[in-house]
């Protein structure tokens, strides 16, 4: 070896340069460090061949990794030229030179190669034929012309070799010079030397000709060419093409380069091949000769081309460029150069920027002095969504120059564009504005400009950099004074920078970096009016007193505590200073201090400095808490009664506030009273929010505005969420104290107002303020001078959701502002409009809008106006104009109005309403002109005076010029419209002319108006009016007047109105028992009969129907009302139905005779609604009255249909407007799901997350949770993002969050429903409160394999009872209404058939028929869709070999097709990405067909996010499936409440009183009793007894708490659980010896152990030996009366990836318990599992058996009691054990062979059975022993035959409790169907009951069994029942049963 070595080293040292050979000495690992130094000092000693030779490695390396070189290293080599240089290494400094040299022009090419050139001649270099065609190639391509004779005479003196290229090169030049003569002579020349023309010297004749414009004499001799079997070479056309870029020929350029794209396609083995290499060379030629076109069309082709082969040069051309001032082209070359080199900054926040070349870039600018060209790019660049930020501040920074506002200037702009600002973008820029050598430099305003960049950072400058690179001179520079500094970041309200140098500066106090004084200085800036500030605040203070405390100790290490603890009176100086400057703003800050530090010395165990603090709270008469309770709970109990006593501040009997709280009313106590209780709980440092909230009220009421503000900003304080009704109080309030002139205090309720909408905007939104206070908020900004916020108000109003009730308030509002508002400002308004259809109430609107816009302008501008707006909404109205200018006699202006009208909506229709506006303003003439246009002529029998008497009801004189003109009109009917004048006349001077025409044109009146004109004639000695008259039923004229349509609001007095606060709900009356059938056959008895002629009464109802939900102010116009009469006994006979008007009104009258021989209903329905019923009761003093009239005001409220469906169309119009301002990116950022946080389940954990928040790339996240982390992450969503699209939060929560119950198998033993919904319903609390709003439960899957580690999560091999539980999961997670905050979203898994792998090996392959996944596999997902639930996840498998998360069938045609499943669907963990694995595609393929199939989101895999876009464009998915994926997504945002609060899962006070409370614990425990199963019993050993008894705990797992919680326990902490051993101590241990022993290890195989641990399985195997561990068990087991043996699997061993190919006990166990048995003890086996086991031979030996899961938290607690008979064990089996693990797959619900085997007949040879084991499992399904015994009597049907759907069967079996102890039993009812059409199981689940027996007790349980109970699936699918026999069997479990046959017919 040292040999080699040595050999090695001197090949280096000879021919390797010095820097190479140190880098391999580097690298030689083995060689001492005297062999490195020895090399080094010989290689010193190198001549300068070898200096000269780094030199050309440097240069050859650099050319062959890039293509091109610095121009410095070509001049190093130029000037190392020595005579022995080699040929290779000469030929390469000329090509560098001239053709690959960067940042060049070609002029300086030619400098160096001529250069190059130079010198090799004057070292006397041997110059070959291969130098000369590089040189004169260099020359040509630079576009230099040579003396092409000189070298022509060189090669006649054979000086040089003659070659072709130089030929070529020659003749090239003489067509370049124009010598086209010489050229001529030359090609004779050639001729006559016998010179073989190859293609480089027919390209040079090309060029000939087309230099003397001969295009036909080129393509002639390219023809030549190819006859002679030539084609162009690409070195062909390069010259030809460089000789058109010369010419600025782009025509024949396009023709050549499109020769020789043709010729590349027309042969694979062709020459010419355009790449990109080919393409820059000409487009350094069009930039040497400023060919733009041809340059463009060049730079397209190489964009086209595969940027992966594009050479290195771009960056070149790019300079280049710049100097021919083409900057778009220089940035399109950057960017491709950029693309081409990939990502060198991971960090880079935005595309296409980043890399050397854009630094290289914008430092060739500034070295260029043009720096000015940085703005000209920056703007290219933005338009192009592209920021160069990373490049020009690198080149800034770097750069000599020094001012640094033009970092800032730039940095300024970014943040405007919105670029992603990292902080060391900001590092030199802080580091010059306080070093001391650059500081003087900047002035105030430019750190404030850099503290204001800063401020928008998430974290605006990192602990470490700061401690490392900037604070010394921060503190040099203030010299420790930091006030002005503070001052001036809080007077700009730069929040977070402020907050973060407080923090830095506290650091640095607490490191003794800076004198305790500047505390002070801090203090007022750090927001201590908050309890968390206060806290922070206080670690602060800990942190230094700790120091100073521990200081003094090291320095008096002889004296006592106490006196280090006397140094700490600074601080205590420091505090009462700083609360005595903060006493105004807040004054508990001292007491709030104190105990924060009291906590934190306690919490540390530091009982010195907690003694210290307490004596100074004496000292300085501070009370510390309510009771003495209270502080010996903060303080830990370490002080003295007596000191405790001092520092509380009630004293022993004397009742605290809290107590005080508890026992009044708030509803009744006076003001005085909650003060004062409020006041002591104030100084006790607690706000009790119901205590605010009633005070708050309290002060509205009384209107005390000062003091109700004070307690809202209290409570704001306090992160508590007040009503948003409260909130509208406190508006309506202010805004009144706003609007009284007398009162002085405006300034104060401005601020008041600004706060009050700052916390709405903050709580609710300000868009969802009622109407009514928006449009008054809006008017008190006018009120106060801002009508730009007035304006902004209203259009937020407006555009949210625009209606009746908003336009009008909005007409309000413009009434009473119209003399505020300006022009612009109501223009702005009225711009509003243009987008919305016009209908009645915009119509009144616009003519608001067009009255005050002529009082503020002229006529002019309203014309102008109204010509702009019809260009944009051509409906705008324009009668009401007609109209104004007719009256302000502006005739020119109408002109221009009808002009303009007219070019929109036709003449026809525009002179017809202008004709009308003329009538109305009595222009009779002018209006005859009109109606006699052509246009007109026609439509006259179409005039619609009715519109006219609506317009104006008043303007008689209009009404009557209008009859008069249109008399002679044709099939005009003027009797309704002389019927409506007659109503309204009241001028006596026209009523003679109206009586005329009314008794011509015999017009029928009402006979109140026949009567009211009879009476002015009879007065005037005239006849009455010869014509008939319409009679009415209705007589009374308050009823009239309310049914008429017509009626004027001024003219119904009389009607019923329904004031706000009598806005209450119409509730139905109870005792009313109509139904259906009743309101059928009352429509036959609806006869006036039925009523006798005497003692009839006529009874009127009147009213009003209007809408609840709008406060009463809408009326209900569609709406049915029956008066019903019913007979005693509700029999019908009659039913009389009538209906509203248009305004909501009613009046109907109904005969009935007194006294009431029935009863009297009204019943109302409207479309909608729910329906009112309410009995009719006559008054008794209207029973002798005729006509007896009643009024009801009827309020009726929306249905929960159409309750859902304003729901649904709220989500729908939410959802669609924000898609359609969704990007494409922003959409699919929706769909992806990443995983961040405090728990890893799955192989990946996604990177970047905070940025891809920002970018809009993230729709979800998962394994995060707690209110502060969640809000982190949502603050990003909503604060950082465009369309501020909250995050959806997820993790899987399976049996429990904080508080974990049974596994999920185990709870499903229960066979108890709502036992199993209360577990959801807890862990959706927990988790909700934790801040998860989406959980990833229930699994449903059924397993009937118990190799599969999973079955542990699902909830057995039973569909049937799978559903049941599927459905009571979903209820109890979601609840019934997912927007409150303590319910999520379920998350149905795994669809589907995941627990049907095969070998129940984890995402194994799963194979099965149809009929067998819709029987016996599908039905529990099917439950959990019916029962609503929000998401489904998809599985790992296959399914009809296509993996689910790509399967179309499942995914489409099943799940939403089939069972109508509405919400969405997420892949689980990387399933798109595994998809490859399966071998479908690649991940663009695989992610393409999981979108197609069905799947709305990626977990993790980010597949999606990568390739969606790039598959758009390739045709994989189109994009109206992306917006369809989006779109769930967002809806079920949206169904939580996330889009109304994003942080309503974020309440940071519900952990400490939702999460693990006891009421959870003690549920958590009553759960894991009920899921345990008694195996084995010998009626003897359980129960244990309770006392004098000594009992051996013996087990791996009886004093374990790690696996107690088995696997999936979410956010459970084992630490918090209950061993066994814990719960038997704890239970009995007072009156019970127990002994304790571990016996054996979990697990003793190495190979499965390392795989545990790999994954947190935390095993530790005992220092004693497994005999030493079982002789110890034996021992203690000898000396007990019985044995409790505690064993199992660890959690590890089951759960996800964790299946087992033997499911027994591990050996090491088995060893223990062989040992236990063996001593003679009766052993009681506790079971710790999560699977079915083989427990046969343990069943043989143990005494008894009980299986308790992996039950939870509480399972030790659970375990002891039912250990010790505390309770009766009841839990039933939901899977099948078998006897040997050969046995599985082992069901209950199998189907039978062909060939049965009958156990009786066992030695059968041909029957479907083993030889070595029975076929019966161990355990059967439904299995479960109890500590009494329960009898079954004899089963009963009450029918032996039935048919139809409509028979039930009822079947009856009596129950007996005959032993000695209540207890549980759980009935289950099984159905066989022995002859189908297909082939079915032997018997089904179908019912069962759970029951409770005290002793000796009895009770018949009933089921009854209809046709569902016997449908199964057939061959078609179909769901369908067959007539035939079947067998009802009824038992305690699946086999132990008893059955009754019967025959169902169709």
């Amino acid at each position: 070896m040292y040999t080699r070595c040595s050999v090695l080293k001197q090949v280096v040292r000879h021919f390797i340069t010095p820097s190479s050979a140190n880098r391999f000495i580097r690298f030689q690992s083995s060689a001492t460090q005297n062999a490195v130094n020895n090399f080094r000092e010989s290689s010193s000693t190198t001549n300068n061949r070898s200096n000269s030779g780094d030199i050309f490695l440097d240069l050859t390396t650099e050319y062959n990794r890039k293509r091109f070189v610095q121009s410095d290293l070509v001049v190093n080599a130029i000037k190392n030229i020595n005579n022995s240089i080699s040929e290779r290494l000469s030929l390469l400094i000329l090509t560098a030179a001239a053709r690959s040299v960067h940042h060049v022009t070609p002029e300086k090419r030619v400098e160096l190669l001529e250069e190059a050139w130079k010198t090799l001649n004057d070292q006397k270099v041997r110059l070959t034929t291969r130098h000369y065609e590089t040189y004169l190639s260099g020359l040509n391509e630079n576009g230099f012309i040579f003396d092409a004779d000189y070298y022509l005479k060189l090669i006649d003196s054979e000086q040089i070799q003659a070659s072709p290229r130089l030929y070529s090169l020659l003749l090239t030049q003489y067509c370049r010079e124009g010598n086209t003569d010489r050229a001529q002579k030359f090609l004779k020349m050639l001729k006559e030397r016998n010179v073989s023309i190859d293609e480089d010297i027919f390209a040079a004749l090309i060029v000939c000709q087309l230099k003397l414009g001969n295009d036909k004499g080129a393509n002639d001799i390219i023809q030549i060419m190819k006859e002679r079997g030539l084609q162009p070479t690409i070195s062909t056309y390069k010259e030809i093409l460089t000789a058109l870029i010369s010419e600025h020929k782009l025509e024949q350029f396009e023709y050549y380069f499109g020769q020789m794209e043709s010729q590349q396609r027309q042969s694979s083995s062709s020459t010419v091949y355009i790449d990109a290499h080919f393409v820059v060379i000409l487009l350094g030629q069009c930039i040497s000769y400023k060919e733009r076109p041809i340059f463009d069309l060049l730079l397209n082709t190489l964009k086209e081309l595969d940027h992966g082969r594009m050479p290195n040069n771009l960056f070149n051309l790019a300079i280049q460029c710049v100097t021919n001032g083409w900057h778009e082209s220089a940035i399109e070359l950057l960017q491709m150069q950029t693309e081409m080199d990939g990502t060198e900054d991971a960090d880079s926040p935005y595309q296409g920027i980043h890399g050397r070349h854009w630094v290289l870039f914008f430092r060739q600018l500034l070295d260029n002095n043009e720096p000015h060209l940085m703005d000209t790019y920056l703007d290219l660049t933005m338009q192009k969504n592209l920021i160069p930020l990373d490049g020009i501040l690198r080149v800034l920074y770097t750069s000599s120059q020094n001012d640094h506002r033009v970092a800032l200037d730039y940095l300024e702009r970014g943040q405007e564009l919105r670029h992603p600002m990292r902080t060391n973008y900001f590092y030199p820029l802080l580091l010059k504005a306080y070093s001391s050598e650059t500081s003087q430099n900047w002035t105030d305003e430019d750190r404030l400009r850099l503290f204001r960049l800063l401020d928008r950072l998430t974290m605006p400058i990192e602990s470490v950099t700061y401690s490392r690179l900037l604070q010394q001179s921060f503190h040099q520079y203030y010299q420790n004074k930091f006030t002005p500094l503070l001052d001036m970041l809080a007077k700009n309200n730069l929040q977070s920078i402020l907050d973060r140098i407080c923090r830095l500066l506290l650091n640095d106090i607490r490191r003794n970096t800076l004198h305790l004084s500047v505390v002070q200085q801090i203090a007022p800036y750090f927001r201590l009016n908050t309890r968390a500030r206060q806290e922070e605040f206080a670690r602060y203070l800990f942190s230094t007193m700790t120091n100073t405390s521990t200081n003094t100790n090291e320095e008096n290490a002889g004296q006592t505590s106490t006196t280090s603890t006397n140094d700490l009176t600074p601080v205590f100086q420091f505090i009462d200073s700083i609360s005595k400057d903060l006493l105004n703003d807040i004054p508990m800050l001292k007491y709030d201090l104190y105990l924060q530090l009291l906590r934190l010395s306690a919490h540390q165990r530091r009982t010195d400095l907690t003694t210290r603090l307490a004596e100074q709270c004496i000292q300085e008469d501070i009370k510390l808490g309510g009771s003495m309770n209270e502080i010996d709970l903060s303080t830990g109990y370490a002080l003295p009664r007596d000191v405790v006593e001092q520092l509380a501040r009630y004293k022993p009997g004397e009742l605290s506030w809290k107590e005080k709280l508890s026992t009044i009313d708030l509803q009744k106590t006076t003001l005085p009273t909650l003060e004062q209780i409020y006041q002591e709980a104030k100084q006790d440092g607690r706000y009790p929010f119901d205590l605010q909230q009633r005070l708050l009220n309290v002060y509205i009421k009384k209107k005390s505005t000062e003091q109700a503000f004070a307690i809202l900003h209290e409570i704001n304080s306090n992160r508590q969420k007040i009503e948003s009704p409260i909130l509208h109080r406190l508006f309506n309030l202010v805004t009144v104290k706003m609007e009284d002139q007398n009162d002085t205090t405006k300034a104060d309720h401005q601020n008041n107002l600004k706060y009050l909408c700052d916390l709405y905007d903050k709580s609710y939104g300000l868009a969802n303020l009622p109407t009514e206070l928006t449009f008054r908020l809006a008017h008190m900004s006018l009120l106060s001078g801002d009508q730009e916020n007035a304006i902004k108000i209203v259009s937020n109003k407006i555009n949210t959701d625009l209606n009746d009730e908003i336009l009008h308030y909005l007409v309000q509002f413009l009434q009473l502002n119209s003399s505020v508002l300006t022009s612009d400002g109501l223009i702005s308004i009225g711009n509003l409009f243009l987008n919305f259809r016009i209908n009645e109430s915009v119509r009144k609107f616009w003519n608001l809008f067009f009255d005050i816009l002529l009082e503020k302008t002229s006529p002019q501008d309203v014309v102008q106006y109204y010509s702009d707006a019809i260009r944009e909404n051509s409906n705008v109205p324009y009668l009401h104009l007609f109209e104004l200018l007719i009256s302000k006699d502006e005739l020119n202006r109408l002109q221009d109005i009808v002009d303009i009208a007219i070019l929109q909506h036709g003449a026809r229709n525009v002179l017809h309403d202008l004709g009308f506006s003329l009538i109305q303003s009595g222009k009779i003439k002018q209006a005859e002109k009109i109606f006699q246009t052509p246009w007109l002529k026609a439509r006259n029998d179409r005039i619609n005076l009715h519109s006219l008497f609506f317009s104006d009801s008043n303007n008689l004189d209009a009404l009557i010029n209008a009859i008069k003109l249109t008399r002679s009109l044709p099939e005009v009917d003027q009797n309704n419209y002389l019927h409506h004048v007659a109503v309204r006349l009241d001028r006596s001077d026209v009523i003679d002319w109206i009586c005329k025409e009314i008794q011509e044109n015999q017009v029928q009146l009402d006979i109140r108006i026949k009567k009211f004109l009879n009476a002015h004639l009879l007065s005037k000695g005239l006849d009455p009016l010869n014509i008939e008259a319409q009679e009415h039923r209705q007589r009374n004229d308050e009823n009239l007047a309310a049914f008429d349509d017509t009626a004027s609001v001024q003219e119904q007095p009389k009607m019923i109105q329904v004031r706000a606060d009598q806005c209450e709900l119409i509730s139905n009356d109870d005792d009313v028992q109509l139904t259906t059938n009743i309101f059928l056959q009352s429509r036959r008895f609806c006869n006036s009969a039925h009523f006798p002629e005497e003692n009839t009464r006529q009874v009127f109802i009147s009213g009003r129907l209007v809408d609840y939900t709008t406060r009463c102010e809408r009326s209900i116009s569609k709406a049915d009302i029956e008066i019903i009469h019913i007979q005693s006994g509700y029999l019908p006979i009659c039913r009389e139905l009538h209906h509203t008007n248009s305004r909501g009104y009613y009046s109907l009258s109904t005969l009935v005779t007194i006294p009431l021989s029935g009863q009297l209903f009204l019943r109302v329905t409207s479309p909608g609604y729910e329906t009112i019923l309410r009995k009719i009761t006559i008054p008794s003093s209207q029973k002798k009255q005729k006509n007896i009239f009643l009024k009801f005001q009827l309020v009726m409220t929306l249905s929960p249909v159409r309750v859902e469906q304003q729901k649904e169309q709220r989500m729908d119009s939410i959802v669609d407007t924000l898609m359609s301002q969704m990007t494409l990116e922003e959409k699919i950022g929706q769909l992806n799901l990443v995983t961040v946080g405090f728990d890893v389940t799955g192989p990946i954990v996604s990177e970047n997350v905070d940025e891809n928040i920002r970018k809009g790339r993230i729709g979800g996240v998962f394994n995060t949770f707690t209110p502060k982390a969640v809000r982190g992450l949502q603050e990003l969503a909503i604060n950082h993002t465009r369309l501020k699209i909250p995050l959806i939060f997820g993790y899987d929560v399976i049996h429990g969050h904080r508080t974990i119950f049974p596994i999920s198998l185990g709870m499903s033993t229960t066979w108890d429903m709502a036992l199993i919904e209360t577990s959801a319903r807890i862990a959706a609390q927990e988790a909700t409160a934790d801040a998860l709003n989406w959980v990833f439960s229930p699994m449903v899957d059924i397993a009937r394999d118990p190799r599969w580690g999973r079955i542990s999560e699902g909830a057995g091999e039973d569909s049937w009872l799978g559903s049941q539980i599927a459905a009571a999961m979903v209820r109890g997670y979601q609840g019934s209404d997912l927007t409150r905050s303590n319910t999520v979203m379920a998350c149905l898994k795994h669809f589907g058939l995941y627990g049907g792998a095969e070998g129940g090996r984890d995402y194994n392959t799963v194979d099965m028929s149809r009929i067998t996944m819709y029987q016996s596999f599908l039905p529990p997902y099917h439950a959990a869709v019916e029962a609503g639930v929000g998401s489904v996840m998809t599985s790992f498998n296959e399914i009809d070999s296509i993996p689910a998360s790509a399967n179309r069938w499942l995914l489409q045609d099943l799940l939403r097709e089939q069972w109508k499943f509405n919400g969405f669907v997420v892949t689980d963990y990387t399933a798109i990405n595994e998809m490859t694995e399966h071998g479908i595609g690649d991940l663009q393929e695989v992610s393409a067909r999981a979108l197609n199939a069905g799947v709305d989101m990626d977990m993790v895999g980010e597949g999606f996010l990568t390739t969606l876009q790039k598959s758009l464009q390739d045709g994989k998915v189109i994009e109206s499936t992306i917006n369809q994926a989006c779109r769930r997504i967002l809806e079920a945002k949206y169904k939580l409440g996330l889009f109304d609060d994003p942080y309503r899962y974020c309440d940071e006070s519900r952990p400490e009183t939702d999460i693990f409370t006891n009421e959870n614990r003690l549920a958590a425990r009553d759960f894991a009793r009920r899921s345990f199963i008694l195996l084995k019993t010998d009626r003897r050993t359980l129960p244990l007894a309770r006392s004098n008894s000594i009992i051996a705990l013996i087990g791996p797992l009886a004093n374990d708490r790690r696996n107690l919680i088995g696997s999936w326990s979410a956010a459970g902490d084992w630490r918090q659980s209950v061993s066994v051993r814990e719960g038997i101590m704890k239970l009995v241990g007072n009156q019970t010896q127990v002994l304790y022993a571990k016996g054996s290890n979990i697990i003793e195989d190495p190979y499965i152990l390392q795989q545990l641990n790999a994954h947190g399985g935390e095993i530790e195997i005992d220092q004693q030996s497994s005999q030493q561990l079982i002789d110890e068990a034996v021992d203690i087991a000898k000396k007990s009366d019985v044995v409790v043996a505690v064993v199992g699997e660890s959690q590890g061993m089951t759960g996800e990836a964790a299946s087992r190919a033997d499911i027994g006990l591990p050996e090491c166990q088995k060893r223990l318990l062989q040992a236990l048995f063996d001593t003679g003890k009766p052993v009681v086996i506790v079971l710790m599992n999560g699977r079915p086991m083989t427990l046969t031979w343990e069943h043989q030996y143990a005494a008894a058996i009980l299986e308790t899961w992996f039950a939870g938290t509480e399972a030790g607690n659970a375990i002891a009691e039912v250990l010790f008979g505390f309770y009766n064990p009841a839990g039933k089996l939901t899977t099948t054990f078998p006897r040997h693990v050969g046995q599985i797959p082992l069901y209950y619900n199998s189907k039978n062979t062909g060939r049965p085997f009958n156990a009786t007949q066992f030695t059968e040879k041909y029957k479907s059975r083993y030889l070595d084991v029975p076929n019966d499992p161990l355990y059967p399904f439904g299995y479960g022993l109890s500590y009494t015994t329960f009898e079954f009597g004899q089963i009963s049907g009450d029918k032996s035959e039935l048919r139809g759907d409509s028979d039930r069967l009822t079947v009856r079996v009596p129950i007996r409790n005959t032993g000695a102890y209540g207890g549980e039993e759980v009935i289950q009812l099984y159905i066989s169907d022995p002859a189908a059409s297909v082939t079915r199981a032997v018997r089904e689940l179908k019912n069962f009951k759970k029951i409770f027996l005290r002793a000796q007790q009895s009770e018949e349980v009933t089921f009854v069994i209809t046709t569902n109970d016997l449908k199964f699936y057939n061959t078609n699918l179909d769901y369908v029942w067959e007539e035939g026999d079947f067998i009802i069997h009824v038992g305690p479990d699946s086999v132990n049963t008893q059955s009754v046959r019967v025959k169902w017919l169709k």
